[in-house]
């Protein structure tokens, strides 16, 4: 059989890696995450002379089970290594000879041996705004929102955490590991202020400011405490040049052997799990220069602060000598850090024109000239993304810099106008063309 009985979710077809040949990938199939979301919100509005108040709370209840393994139906290798000639075996066996024999030279899978985890997570969200007219040019935003996260617990304790330093583990339920391993943050208060004030009949000036938290502990990826050592494993075998340990028949052992590259790999979150969260700010003047037309000059800045990244806690230190020995943990095949400590910058000069139609024609166009800039584009959630971004973990500001998606200069137009076609026109009926334009955008 091509395959392996090592879960009841993942006994399907096993990856084929045949050497010089196209093989067949099963990737990270099967993959299962059902999920039950449970929301209740409400709002309250009450205007009082100047003031329009409003107050709203939220809470939304996550349940979600979680099998989304890399290799979870397992792979298996053919390189020709068992039709070689003994009298002069380099490069002389072939890969698809090995498969033809049922010889594969090594395998490997991910697995769940305790089961696919089933977890449960609530986030709660309350504000309370002002908007006050202070003035009949003058009006005033005033706000404050409080959010607590929860952090995800497992129904029968499925989780750890790598223990940075002692090189430990902490398991959910165990010595005094609270149910979430990870703390509840629980000062996560962010103000916001907007301001408008009208200068005569045809200028206005706004500006405003707002902290925002959100949360980064969704069910997607791979750095989740609940598909962690020894709640996830991987099962690697590689067999010698001389004797096969492996057969097609047989599918991937469901046992781990006593190679290398069967080390535990373990999951690192901090404890302190401190919230994500962005600053946005702006100000723009507005005038109006015709009775349809309106321009604008904005600047717009973000920072964020305490974003995800993932990177390998355990790089090798610089030096001669084999790279394992040179590891922080070389107990561990790999340690996959999901850690809040990146932080971003947005900075940009935003100009823009907008016409309402009159005359027959209309257009918007926008121009931005901005720059940002990270430690990297984080990513925990599809496979194909690059997570692993931060080469030096002991020094995660020396990759701060434009950010991949960094583009300098943007223009946008968007332009309607009608032919002069039409009943008192030149034609009998009327058309209108509609142009709309992005020009390419250039990065620095």
């Amino acid at each position: 059989m091509l395959g392996s009985n090592t879960s009841y979710v993942a006994s399907g077809l096993a990856s084929l890696g045949i050497s010089s040949f196209t093989g067949y990938s099963s990737s990270s199939v099967p993959e299962i995450v059902p999920q039950n979301t449970f929301q209740l919100s409400d709002t309250l509005s009450y205007t009082r002379g100047a003031h329009a108040l409003k107050f709203g709370f939220s809470a939304v209840h996550n349940q979600f089970g979680f099998f989304q393994l890399g290799n979870a139906s397992g792979s298996l290798n053919y390189s020709g290594t068992y039709t070689n000639n003994p009298a002069s075996p380099s490069g002389s066996g072939h890969p698809w000879a090995d498969f033809l024999l049922g010889l594969p030279g090594s395998s490997s899978k991910a697995s769940l041996p305790q089961g696919v985890p089933y977890l449960s997570y609530t986030e709660y969200g309350s504000f309370a705004q002002d908007q006050w007219r202070t003035t009949p040019r003058l009006t005033v935003t005033l706000g404050v929102r409080y959010d607590l996260i929860t952090p995800p617990t497992e129904r029968d304790n499925r989780q750890s955490d790598f223990i940075p330093g002692s090189g430990g583990i902490a398991i959910a339920g165990q010595n005094g590991v609270p149910s979430g391993i990870l703390d509840t943050r629980k000062h996560d208060f962010s103000p916001r202020v907007g301001l408008a004030y009208r200068i005569g009949d045809k200028t206005v000036v706004r500006a405003a400011y707002g902290l925002f938290f959100f949360n980064e502990q969704g069910t997607g990826g791979s750095a989740r405490l609940f598909i962690s050592y020894p709640f996830a494993q991987a099962y690697a075998v590689s067999c010698t040049q001389t004797v096969p340990c492996l057969t097609t028949k047989d599918g991937i052992p469901n046992t781990l052997s006593a190679s290398n590259s069967n080390l535990p790999s373990i999951i690192y979150i901090p404890t302190a799990n401190e919230t994500s969260n962005m600053q946005q700010w702006n100000f723009t003047l507005e005038r109006q220069l015709k009775q349809s037309l309106v321009v604008r000059g904005s600047y717009v800045g973000t920072r964020g602060n305490h974003l995800f990244i993932a990177m390998d806690e355990d790089v090798a230190f610089p030096g001669p000598g084999p790279v394992p020995a040179r590891r922080p943990y070389p107990a561990y095949a790999s340690i996959s850090a999901w850690e809040p400590v990146g932080i971003s910058t947005y900075h940009s000069l935003q100009l823009s024109a907008e016409k309402r139609m009159s005359k027959g024609l209309a257009f918007t166009a926008g121009y931005t000239f901005s720059k940002s800039m990270d430690e990297g584009g984080g990513g925990n959630s599809a496979s194909a993304e690059s997570r692993n971004n931060i080469q030096n973990p002991r020094n995660v500001r020396s990759a701060y810099g434009l950010s991949d998606f960094n583009y300098a200069h943007r223009l946008t137009t968007s332009v309607i106008y009608d032919l002069p076609f039409g009943h008192g026109r030149l034609s009998t009926s009327a058309r209108r063309t509609v142009w709309s334009t992005r020009w390419p955008e250039a990065g620095s």
